[in-house]
């Protein structure tokens, strides 16, 4: 199943989704980016339920996949000209 819960995206939850540039979805134990406009994603950071930063990466690709143990998580992912933060139930 995939999971996707966005957060800090203004009033209309529909309207965050359309502009969104950046899609993350958590499934079965991964986490998968994937920029909608082919831009490379040039910084990831997951953090956990307490705020402590538990994975970082600069993958420099459309897409990136990754795994993570089962959890609550904040990931916040960048290219160029966009910022997503997303919270991720990976369970």
């Amino acid at each position: 199943t995939q999971n996707r819960i966005f957060i800090g995206r203004g009033e209309n939850l529909q309207e965050a989704i359309d502009e969104s540039n950046l899609q993350i979805f958590a499934n079965d134990g991964s986490i998968t980016i994937t920029s909608a406009t082919n831009q490379p994603i040039t910084d990831v950071c997951v953090y956990d339920a307490g705020g402590r930063q538990v994975y970082a990466a600069t993958p420099n690709r459309a897409e990136h996949h990754f795994s993570i143990s089962g959890g609550t998580y904040v990931v916040r992912a960048k290219t160029d000209s966009t910022q997503q933060t997303q919270k991720i139930l990976n369970y």
